[in-house]
């Protein structure tokens, strides 16, 4: 048997010919032999009626669109405290989408937030104020 690369692929004018031939009530299956089609395909192409092959592949199914990037986006410009499960419920309750906590992460990265580092540098700015305000404090009362 002839591997994939070898095997020769009937154009669409063979493909048309034998077609024509059914159409016109001519001897389809002698035109199919002379035009080196084997008798499976010679029948696939008359119980199909096509001459060109279907499409294949294409784009794949994907649950975040743009819209709910730009909502996730426009969420922690919000508030840059949310959760991944708040932005989980956010998301379910405004575009009725089921997305995984794993998935949210995943298209925040592509978009370079990372929710823990916003929240740890939310909390070392918060100790940093809070520090300053003790020293400001301290200093100012103190009368040494």
């Amino acid at each position: 048997m002839p591997s994939q690369a070898t095997l020769k692929k009937k154009t669409p004018a063979e493909r048309g010919r034998v077609l024509d031939a059914y159409n016109a009530g001519r001897d389809w299956r002698k035109v199919a032999r002379l035009n080196g089609f084997k008798r499976s395909t010679a029948e696939y192409l008359v119980s199909h009626g096509r001459v060109e092959d279907l499409r294949r592949g294409g784009a794949r199914n994907v649950k975040v669109t743009p819209e709910i990037k730009e909502a996730l986006e426009g969420y922690l410009n919000e508030c840059c405290t949310y959760t991944l499960r708040t932005l989980q419920e956010f998301i379910r309750t405004d575009f009725n989408v089921n997305l995984s906590t794993s998935t949210i992460s995943r298209h925040l990265l592509d978009m370079l937030y990372t929710v823990k580092q916003v929240s740890r540098i939310l909390v070392c700015f918060m100790i940093l104020m809070l520090n300053q305000t003790r020293i400001l404090h301290n200093g100012c009362t103190d009368t040494h």
